[in-house]
């Protein structure tokens, strides 16, 4: 079975899409200022879309989802190097505090 990726959406396309749904699901028109930080904070990518437009608090939504990918990242680069304890690899995805 061959994966193909589903590329992210254009800004206008997530826009577009992130008004719709709040207006559906919400009741809700967001203000353009609102879906353009939406979208500066996650991009175009549509599982980030989704979790964002269907939570109560979009731009809560966002912190988590940034807070989690950065997380990860971290976790995944090994910035503390290979000569560090393991105590120490296991606490550095709560050490470091980068400001958003």
């Amino acid at each position: 079975m061959e994966v193909i990726p589903v590329p992210d959406l254009p800004k206008d396309r997530a826009l577009t899409a992130l008004r719709r749904y709040r207006k559906k699901f919400f009741g809700e028109d967001p203000p353009q200022e609102i879906l353009e930080k939406v979208y500066d904070q996650v991009g175009g990518r549509l599982a980030f879309l989704s979790r964002v437009a269907k939570s109560n608090d979009m731009m809560k939504a966002c912190r988590a989802i940034c807070e989690a990918e950065k997380t990860w990242f971290l976790n995944k680069c090994w910035i503390l190097g290979e000569e560090m304890d393991d105590d120490v690899m296991d606490q550095q995805k709560y050490a470091v505090c980068i400001p958003p």
